[in-house]
């Protein structure tokens, strides 16, 4: 964007995150000032400016929790500190009213005159608006804005995944500030508050169920499993009294505070959660696909809409997945082959490589380590090669753990939990090793490429160290984006043959891409062709060769978090259109560093909206 300093509230130089929230204490005093500054005729892009800054704050609001995540709840807004998303139906309700209105002064604005960072941060806005608008008439679950930008939308008002039970106790324990006596304050008054919301979170599980919505019974099996867990927690071991025993203001009277909310607050409302599930089972399905639920074609469309940020069909999807699948599946057959591994399926074939003893790690506490390990020394590896994909300078801090015990049962295999935007918290990338049969050595090098270097955590540094757009970016996360790009950057480490003297890691490679083309027609089967679970899992099983225990929770996130898990390999083959489109445009020196960086910079956009920025840059 071209900024203009008399008119912009935002520094026109690109800056580090952090130094921007030094200087301007909070974003919103500087939206203030700019206001008092403005000219009386606006210009388009002062007046796109202090929409954004508005939806921004309303945003934040909505979604405590995540100011505090992004390191945003400073200043005149550090209340959002004490506090969580009012998780009631009435403001669900309200939530999609603001939304609506929102929209419709964004549709008022004039498009001529924006610059084209400008005109793509409004078509994203506008995206992301139209969407939860859309979802929030379906009634039932969590489409809300935020949900959906955190790319938690479900159709479900909890689940083994999603839920302020399961999620709050992490967040304090990892997210909350606990540095200073005033943080010490909003840390107990959130853990005080926490009960209420649960509450509202097992009105809204009761509302669904009364219209027929509620998750398959064995996704309630799961809930309920980690809902016990949570109550046989004492207050003493559990992570957030953990955390405030380390802090330096976690003093014996604030501990016990914090055991009294912990044992007449927090377990109390797990407790209530506990029985209205409990309840729900005998009413609950066996199957697995929204197509059961009411709307629950329409509602699918729309969770691939957003899940991929294209307007794909189900078939469509279906049809690529198969096509990719048989793709992968050609050439792994034909380095299995190479290796000497000949007989079967290539199903079976990784599956028996997988179970080798020398590739694996022992079950242990020690096992586990190891894992862990090996992820940090590939780490090293790939930050000392980002010069051959990126010239961006990012630092790209990060830490490697294990999966929180308390929560693994319905964790992802893998995921990544983003630094803030102030830098105070680095991001942590997490194996879930519950059972470390899943992840032989040959799989971790392809799984640490995808969520740290050079993906997710460098595509997410580029967001947080250099401010060159309005902060309203910090939320948006378009799913096809975010999830394409770290596929891509799989692509990225094998086509550096990073892989050319290790076979198995390059089979390890084949075996992440493919597990993301089965995911595109294990996704479709299950909700839009009405697919059983055992039939899901059964089919990534067969072109994958992962382990049972771990297609298990696979398939179950698929049943809960509908059309996200074809963002991945939708996303990746769009960028891939892309680059060859600038290739082609821009010959050899283009460079594909230059494309990186350009698609980096564009910034978290949906698919379709990133297409014409890159064509400008």
């Amino acid at each position: 964007m071209n900024h203009d300093p008399g008119m912009d509230p935002f520094h026109p130089h690109p800056v580090s995150r952090r130094q921007w929230l030094q200087r301007s204490g909070a974003w919103c005093a500087a939206a203030a000032l700019a206001a008092c500054t403005a000219p009386r005729t606006p210009t388009p892009a002062s007046a796109l400016n202090r929409q954004l800054d508005a939806l921004l704050a309303q945003w934040l609001a909505d979604a405590p929790h995540e100011a505090t995540a992004q390191g945003l709840d400073l200043g005149q807004h550090r209340a959002l500190r004490s506090r969580w998303a009012d998780r009631s139906l009435a403001a669900a309700q309200a939530g999609s009213a603001r939304n609506a209105e929102a929209l419709a002064r964004l549709d008022r604005l004039p498009r001529a005159g924006l610059d084209a960072s400008a005109a793509a941060t409004l078509d994203a806005v506008r995206f992301a608006l139209e969407l939860a608008v859309e979802g929030a008439a379906f009634g039932y679950g969590d489409q809300g804005l935020v949900a959906m930008l955190c790319q938690e939308n479900t159709p479900y008002a909890i689940n083994q995944m999603l839920g302020l039970a399961l999620n709050a106790p992490p967040f304090l324990a990892s997210h909350q500030p606990l540095r200073t006596p005033q943080d010490l304050d909003a840390w107990l008054a959130r853990l005080a508050a926490l009960p209420a919301q649960i509450d509202h979170e097992t009105e809204r599980f009761r509302h669904d169920a009364a219209r027929g919505v509620l998750p398959p019974r064995f996704v309630l099996a799961t809930l309920l499993d980690q809902l016990d867990g949570l109550l046989a927690t004492p207050p003493a071991a559990s992570r957030p009294l953990a955390a405030l025993r380390a802090s330096a203001p976690g003093t014996p009277g604030a501990l016990a505070q914090a055991g009294f909310h912990w044992e007449r607050g927090f377990h109390p409302a797990v407790q209530r959660q506990r029985d209205a599930v409990h309840a729900a089972m005998a009413r609950a399905r066996d199957e697995a696909g929204v197509c059961h639920l009411p709307d629950g074609e329409r509602y699918y469309a729309w969770a691939l809409r957003v899940g991929t940020t294209t307007a794909r069909s189900a078939a469509e999807v279906h049809r690529i997945g198969l096509a990719r699948s048989a793709e992968i599946g050609a050439e792994m057959d034909r380095l299995l082959r190479s290796q000497g591994l000949a007989q079967g399926s290539v199903g079976e074939r990784m599956r028996a490589l997988g179970r080798a003893a020398q590739h694996g790690f022992q079950n242990t506490d020690a096992g586990r380590e190891a894992a862990l390990t090996l992820c940090r020394q590939w780490v090293v590896r790939f930050r000392a090669a980002m010069p051959r994909w990126s010239a961006l300078p990012l630092r790209a801090p990060l830490a490697v753990e294990r999966v929180p015990v308390e929560v693994e049962a319905g964790a992802a295999g893998a995921y990544l939990s983003p630094g803030s935007l102030d830098g105070s918290r680095e991001a942590t990338f997490y194996l879930n090793l519950r059972d470390t049969a899943q992840w032989p050595r040959w799989a971790l090098p392809t799984l640490v490429a995808h969520e740290t270097l050079p993906g997710h955590v460098w595509q997410e540094a580029n967001e947080a160290e250099l401010a060159r757009r309005h902060p309203i970016h910090a939320l948006l996360k378009f799913n096809g984006y975010s999830e394409g790009w770290a596929l891509y950057a799989e692509q990225l480490v094998d086509e550096a043959r990073f892989y050319d003297d290790d076979p198995l890691a390059r089979l390890g490679y084949l075996q992440a891409q493919q597990l993301r083309a089965t995911r595109l027609v294990v996704d479709t089967g299950l909700h839009a062709l009405g697919w059983s679970r055992e039939r899901a899992i059964q089919a990534m099983a067969d072109a994958t060769g992962r382990p049972r225990g771990a297609l298990e929770g696979e398939v179950d996130r698929y049943c809960v978090k509908p059309g996200q898990a074809c963002g991945y390999m939708i996303g990746q083959a769009e960028l891939l259109r892309l680059r060859t489109q600038w290739r082609n445009r821009r010959g050899s020196a283009g460079g594909d560093v230059r494309f990186n960086d350009a698609v980096l910079r564009a910034g978290n956009l949906p698919l379709a909206v990133l297409a014409p920025v890159l064509q400008a840059a």
